[in-house]
């Protein structure tokens, strides 16, 4: 059991708090920026080391490493700013649980290796998620669909969202999907799609949004969630309308 003293802002920092710090995205730094902020949830992403440790970074490579390719000791060796070294999924699960209101939003990427990869690295956040009893901090979203239905198969209640508007509400819903996580302009572009995803249970979150005016507009449509560059500016936002 967890006390429940989550934020529910709907403001989730994209690859963490970094842009206005001096430390890197996707790093423990930034992870606890992201925190102090006091920001509903930050989001970050996850690979496969060449050893099979799940490990955070946005790209394919860090450090001109392709994460794939290298060790989990290897791709240590990548100076992240504030001498920091490139962090493992078990050390974000272990500070997030040493507070209860901020949560994570964990990215599996899609390996370029192969299919099998990318559900191999989903069981595997998933199964230490599971054993470090962090459920209740951590989300997941994917663009990679089989990734989100080996999600599913191994916890029945963890929200996923996908991250493109490839398959139907419809699909979604059947597939126990819980969440609509798509770039900012879907929603815009159709302005029913948020009043209609809500009917159908589903939370709806729009990336990445960097303009105030864009954040402004989504809100006042309704959605939930916004994933942003910028926090700070989202979070001013919202503190100066209550």
């Amino acid at each position: 059991m967890v006390k429940d003293d989550f934020i529910r802002n709907g403001v989730i920092a994209h690859r963490d708090a970094w842009k206005h710090y001096k430390v890197s995205q996707n790093s423990m730094g930034s992870l606890r920026k992201g925190i102090e902020l006091g920001c509903e949830g930050v989001e970050f992403d996850v690979w496969l080391s060449q050893d099979g440790e799940i490990v955070l970074s946005h790209d394919p490579e860090i450090g001109g490493k392709p994460v794939e390719h290298f060790s989990f000791a290897e791709l240590r060796e990548v100076a992240l700013e504030g001498e920091e070294q490139v962090p493992s999924l078990k050390e974000y699960l272990e500070l997030i649980k040493t507070q209860n209101r901020t949560r994570l939003v964990l990215e599996v990427k899609s390996s370029q290796l192969s299919k099998e990869r990318s559900v191999e690295l989903a069981e595997k956040a998933v199964r230490m998620v599971h054993e470090l009893c962090a459920q209740a901090w951590v989300e997941y979203i994917s663009f990679n669909y089989d990734v989100l239905l080996k999600i599913r198969e191994l916890d029945s209640t963890a929200a996923i969202s996908l991250l493109e508007g490839y398959k139907t509400l419809e699909e979604l819903q059947a597939d126990r999907v819980t969440g609509i996580d798509y770039y900012f302009t879907a929603f815009l572009e159709d302005t029913t799609f948020i009043e209609r995803a809500h009917a159908m249970g589903f939370t709806t979150n729009a990336w990445t949004v960097n303009e105030a005016g864009v954040m402004e507009k989504l809100r006042d449509m309704g959605i939930r969630y916004i994933t942003t560059d910028e926090p700070e500016m989202l979070l001013e936002q919202i503190s100066s309308l209550k």
